[in-house]
């Protein structure tokens, strides 16, 4: 399947087997309910993926954006596999940026193309060859954020590094260790 790109085409709503609710091929979910559609909130986890609340008979049910809007606009996740988002947004719930994959290969998605260490690799930090900053300067970048005063993209423009990895360090999602 091609797609155009998002900001060219219109967003193709679905309806969910079983509730008054639509999902998007663009990972966005809708009540459709006495012609009131809204988009509604979703939240994020602390692993970073959108959920969506689907009410049904006065009871919360909550799915994985990703894999909702995967089921609905592609059809069933095979047992066992799973969805993987290719740029590594976890925020990109759109068609294109998804794909069913094993486990294992969502594992080496994110070492060898998104370039993430594993938690017990030897090679983390400084001596990881593909580290654009030293342990002094993560350690730096967090403390004059917590100080207040200067913005992330400030930061990211200090160290010749992206916003998303300032954010990522500030958050400790990468640098953990130290």
């Amino acid at each position: 399947v091609v797609y155009a790109p998002l900001q060219w085409r219109m967003e193709n709503w679905k309806p969910i087997d079983g509730f008054d609710y639509e999902v998007s091929d663009r990972g966005r979910a809708r009540r459709v309910w006495r012609n009131d559609k809204k988009v509604i909130a979703f939240k994020i986890t602390k692993d970073g993926y959108h959920h969506v609340c689907l009410w049904r008979g006065g009871k919360p049910n909550w799915r994985l954006a990703h894999r909702l809007a995967w089921e609905v606009h592609v059809g069933p996740i095979p047992e066992g596999m799973q969805i993987n988002h290719k740029n590594g947004d976890k925020s990109d719930n759109a068609l294109p940026n998804l794909e069913v994959v094993t486990a294992s290969e969502n594992v080496k998605h994110r070492f060898r193309v998104l370039g993430h260490a594993a938690p017990n690799n030897p090679s983390l930090g400084e001596k990881n060859g593909g580290a654009k900053l030293k342990a002094e300067q993560v350690l730096e970048i967090r403390e004059t954020y917590a100080r207040g005063g200067i913005t992330q993209p400030k930061l990211a423009e200090r160290y010749g590094v992206s916003l998303p990895l300032i954010s990522l360090i500030i958050r400790r999602r990468v640098w953990g260790h130290i």
